[in-house]
């Protein structure tokens, strides 16, 4: 949509919180994931460029956002040139409509980048909300790390391998501002989420979450 009628403390209240969120996912890995993946996350004017050079997700995690200011050319060169020396095998520039220039069209068109998904972001209160379901829901700890991701694999539908393990695994993503939780049939994990606390912004983003078939149309999401 146009960012015209956009509420700007809003809108960059969802960007500054998600570009926070996934450099401190980034940040937080373990020295060997870092090396293993090919990670880093360096600011970007004033956003955040994360890469993941070796990403068990198609590129997804390659991605250069949380701007609130007009996206110069010059950031938009560091950004490019930095995804294409470091070969990542796909590369978003993630800029809301108030951040984009004047010009985006033609600075664009200039550093070969085409349009691509559009991002919606919702906001809602901290509170629980009522919610019917047959499944226990409880905090996971990292020793179920594991479950936690083979179900992120099947609702997202990348492949269980051990570098998506060595991304999502780590005990640092189940303690501290990082919270993840399953919904369980029975002993089985069948739905899990995962959220951050980014005390910058005073907000939780909430960070991936997933069903499995078998748990789906059954309140899981909702209670999570």
């Amino acid at each position: 949509t146009s960012g015209a009628g956009a509420n700007p403390e809003w809108s960059d209240l969802a960007e500054r919180t998600e570009a926070l969120a996934m450099q401190r996912m980034m940040r937080q890995q373990p020295a060997e994931t870092v090396e293993r993946l090919g990670i880093s996350a360096p600011d970007l004017a004033d956003g955040v460029h994360c890469v993941v050079v070796r990403d068990p997700m198609w590129g997804y995690w390659n991605k250069a956002l949380g701007f609130c200011s007009p996206v110069s050319e010059d950031t938009v060169l560091e950004a490019t040139t930095r995804a294409r020396e470091l070969q990542v095998p796909a590369f978003a520039l993630q800029v809301q409509p108030r951040a984009l220039p004047d010009d985006w069209a033609e600075v664009t068109e200039r550093h070969l980048l085409t349009e691509g998904t559009m991002f919606v972001k919702l906001f809602g209160p901290a509170q629980p909300r009522e919610v019917e379901t047959d499944l226990v829901i409880a905090r996971l700890t990292a020793a179920d790390a594991v479950d936690f991701t083979h179900v992120m694999s099947i609702g997202f539908g990348f492949d269980e391998t051990p570098e998506a393990h060595a991304l999502f695994d780590a005990p640092e993503f189940f303690e501290g501002d990082w919270a993840s939780y399953g919904a369980y049939d029975g002993e089985t994990l069948v739905a899990a989420a995962r959220m951050c606390v980014v005390a910058e912004t005073d907000a939780v983003a909430l960070f991936g979450a997933a069903t499995v078939p078998e748990g789906r149309n059954r309140g899981a999401q909702g209670a999570l």
